[in-house]
């Protein structure tokens, strides 16, 4: 009696094992959901910037200039593993394929590609208005006169919107500026129309293609300066 009841456990037990690694059982998800290449990770990055994934394809713009060789992306994906593996430097200056398997052992290729660009085709297109930054000394006063010190926050409905045609379209803290025009600059400068009257032109600090940092600044012979931070994003 003992042996039969000793038999009927054992086969229980064979067969629970079983359904547990049976492969329909066993999850097909195998997905990328984010990547981004992190400046603590590529100090060459002037920031941090997120990829655009499609079906089957990784796609991300860097400005020229920067090597594609021994970057390292984070990959947020859904999956066993992942080929090449995650957090890890690669040739970029052709397209990668990483491989993602799933626990049932099915497998989907996603094609990464890192393109650069020249300033002017990445500042072009509609940016959104995070904020809006002016600092000067007191008794700043530069044909224009004296600007208003704060920090201006940007809201739903304000943008900078630069056209490939050299144009840009401003609206910004209930103000509508359209037609005005703008200049990408060799020496990494934005040139714009209006503001070139009273200010250098600004300094591109960031210009991703979901980033944008721009800062003006002047000192007058007296001494007085003026500064200005825009911070843009897609």
């Amino acid at each position: 009696m003992k042996k039969i009841i000793f038999l009927l456990v054992t086969i229980f037990y064979l067969a629970g094992c079983k359904k547990d690694n049976d492969p329909v059982n066993l999850s097909s998800e195998k997905n990328i959901s984010s990547v981004t290449f992190r400046t603590i990770d590529n100090p060459s990055l002037p920031a941090d910037i997120a990829a655009i994934i499609s079906a089957d394809s990784v796609n991300v713009q860097v400005i020229q200039g920067i090597s594609l060789n021994g970057l390292v992306p984070s990959i947020n994906f859904s999956g066993q593993t992942i080929t090449p593996a995650n957090h890890t430097a690669q040739n970029f200056n052709n397209p990668v394929t990483y491989i993602i398997t799933a626990e049932n052992g099915t497998t989907k290729n996603y094609s990464f590609k890192i393109v650069q660009v020249d300033s002017a085709t990445m500042i072009t297109g509609l940016w959104h208005l995070i904020r809006d930054s002016v600092y000067d000394t007191p008794g700043y006063v530069n044909g224009g006169g004296h600007p208003t010190p704060g920090v201006y926050f940007g809201n739903a409905s304000d943008y900078w919107h630069f056209y490939a045609n050299g144009t840009l379209n401003v609206h910004e803290n209930g103000g509508d500026y359209t037609g005005i025009n703008y200049l990408v600059l060799p020496n990494n400068r934005l040139s714009v129309a209006g503001l070139d009257i009273y200010y250098d032109p600004a300094t591109i600090e960031t210009l991703t293609f979901n980033t944008a940092i721009f800062s003006w600044a002047k000192t007058l012979p007296n001494g007085e300066r003026y500064f200005r931070r825009l911070y843009l994003s897609k």
